[in-house]
């Protein structure tokens, strides 16, 4: 996902660090992020959201069931709520969805859940791929 914001790199890793630390047992990080200077001040990151442990909290489950260092929906949800809590001007452009501003994040987040990344004939909702199993391991 693209974003847009007045944080640096490291206040974004930050705000990754402070959800992963306090919701998901440190098992939240990064497998890209490329960090962009604008003429405007601001920064353009491109971030791709995965877990270090695939049975870990905050994993997904892929379209087949079996577990995979994704990050789930739940977890993509809590960072972007967090980003938008430090910068409320924050634009996000993500394949599922753009937010533009903390109040149009919260706005339409929610219907994200039922984005299909099945297929037609077994379609399955982004939120419903949540690995859970999580819960037995600990």
């Amino acid at each position: 996902m693209k974003i847009i914001t007045v944080l640096d790199r490291a206040l974004l890793s930050d705000v990754l660090s402070d959800v992963s630390a306090a919701e998901y047992g440190d098992n939240l990080t990064t497998k890209r992020h490329d960090t962009v200077t604008r003429r405007d001040g601001r920064y353009t990151h491109t971030v791709t959201l995965k877990v270090h442990n695939s049975r870990g909290k905050g994993s997904r489950l892929g379209h087949s069931g079996r577990r995979t260092v994704s990050a789930s929906w739940e977890a993509h949800r809590d960072f972007l709520t967090a980003l938008f809590e430090v910068d409320p001007a924050a634009k996000v452009v993500s394949a599922m969805a753009t937010y533009d501003g903390a109040d149009d994040f919260h706005a339409s987040f929610p219907d994200t859940a039922y984005t299909n990344v099945g297929s037609k004939a077994y379609p399955v909702g982004v939120a419903e791929l949540t690995n859970y199993e999580y819960q037995d391991a600990e």
